[in-house]
């Protein structure tokens, strides 16, 4: 599956959404995910994963809302979760588009998220749409993890476009080459200075480690850089293979940062 940015939706998690598209044989998965949400479903007791479908009533081409609709679902969309009752008992994890069809992700304690009395499919009726209500076991969140939550791949190409929108606000002209520096993060630091002559063997200058001791998880911070145009071309093939190298070597990559370079300048 190919990442697409939406272009309607600015990717990123500044409102705590992430915002993004898969496309699929059978056309594009528009996906709008709360991770801290689904964090909470994954780390608690909501073994109840639920589907509230509605139909797109005017799809285009390639079976996704447009604009206006979309805001319509999404403000029906808050309506329905907060028919939910607290925190404890159910959680909103985000929404799906695909095929004409939009549909709310919802994970419960009980099979019946509503208290509406019926643990069996139902409808369930906002402003302006009909939902079906559909609720299926899956005490380990599989459908989360495996189909609904960004792959570490989509998770790299949704902060290069974030730092690419900010460099075109900024002005940049990305055809200009510039020092790009990328961060990775290890367990430790043995672990991060062993990544080292991995890293630099690639063409790579390293420039330093630091201990990031508020961090959850690896803490030490391995920075290394090269220079090269900031072009969406160019950065998707360097920040693929800075991802890749920092996982071969133990650890996890964590994006890349440049300075613009201006007209001015």
């Amino acid at each position: 599956m190919v990442l697409r940015l939406m272009s309607n939706h600015p990717p990123g998690d500044s409102d705590g959404v992430l915002c993004f598209a898969r496309q699929t044989p059978a056309g594009p998965l528009v996906l709008r995910v709360l991770p801290e949400e689904c964090a909470k479903v994954l780390a608690g007791n909501y073994p109840w994963r639920v589907w509230a479908v509605t139909k797109v009533t005017g799809p285009g081409e390639e079976g996704l809302a447009g604009p206006e609709e979309e805001a319509m679902l999404a403000q029906d969309e808050e309506e329905l979760a907060a028919r939910l009752p607290d925190e404890d008992k159910a959680i909103h994890c985000g929404s799906l588009q695909h095929q004409g069809h939009y549909v709310s992700l919802i994970h419960s304690a009980t099979p019946d998220p509503f208290a509406n009395g019926r643990t069996d499919d139902q409808e369930v009726f906002t402003s302006v749409y009909v939902w079906n209500v559909y609720c299926r076991e899956d005490r380990e969140g599989e459908f989360l993890q495996q189909r609904f939550l960004p792959t570490a791949k989509e998770r790299r190409r949704i902060g290069d476009q974030q730092v690419l929108e900010v460099l075109a606000e900024a002005g940049d002209r990305p055809e200009e080459p510039r020092p790009i520096r990328f961060f990775g993060l290890f367990p430790s630091q043995e672990s991060a200075e062993a990544a080292t002559p991995v890293i630099a063997a690639e063409g790579f200058t390293v420039t330093g480690t630091a201990e990031i001791p508020s961090r959850e998880g690896p803490r030490w911070s391995l920075m290394f850089e090269i220079g090269s145009p900031a072009d969406p071309v160019s950065i998707e093939k360097l920040s693929s293979h800075a991802q890749r190298l920092c996982e071969t070597a133990g650890g996890e990559y964590d994006g890349w940062e440049c300075t613009p370079v201006t007209a001015e300048e």
